[in-house]
């Protein structure tokens, strides 16, 4: 099978359609946060155990800053330079979310089994593989800019490591 270069009208077709797909998505995640506000008012922000609402706040608006922040990826138009910059950022972002929801995970499996000292460390060492993963994914990447703007194509390799890497949690 060959590999068939893509014309620019092609090219800039597919980074409309995932600018649209990616505003799709984050406005879902806003209306979300926005249909449940008034009860995370009420029931997190209340006083109670810092630690714990902090790590709420921390899992449940990462991923919202983080699809904010990077928005300029789905529809900017900057130099090179710079769109390298923002997708090494979004990389880390990806990175950081990965440990948080491997965190989350695992002190869940550990509060519903309240696992043995044994059951801890098997906990302890999947996350690790699972973030050592996430850091292998990330790193040393740099976008193949095909088009005006910051679109960049995927690799079908670098698809395979994202998508394991979520599999994997």
């Amino acid at each position: 099978m060959t590999d068939l270069p893509l014309d620019l009208a092609t090219v800039l077709y597919d980074q409309r359609v995932d600018g649209y797909l990616h505003l799709t998505g984050t406005v879902l995640l806003v209306y979300d946060h926005l249909l449940t506000l008034g009860s995370e008012i009420r029931y997190i922000w209340a006083p109670g155990k810092i630690r714990a609402v902090a790590w709420y706040f921390l899992v449940r608006y990462f991923a919202l800053c983080a699809n904010l922040a990077m928005f300029p990826l789905a529809f900017g138009n900057f130099s090179t330079k710079t769109c390298v910059g923002l997708y090494a950022a979004a990389d880390l972002s990806i990175l950081l979310e990965v440990v948080v929801v491997e965190i989350t995970l695992s002190l869940r499996v550990l509060a519903i089994y309240s696992v043995a000292r044994r059951g801890k460390y098997f906990v302890a060492a999947v996350a690790i593989i699972v973030i050592a993963l996430g850091a292998w994914t990330v790193k040393d990447v740099s976008p193949a800019l095909a088009s005006p703007g910051c679109y960049s194509g995927t690799p079908a390799h670098r698809q395979l490591q994202i998508a394991g890497l979520w599999e994997a949690m």
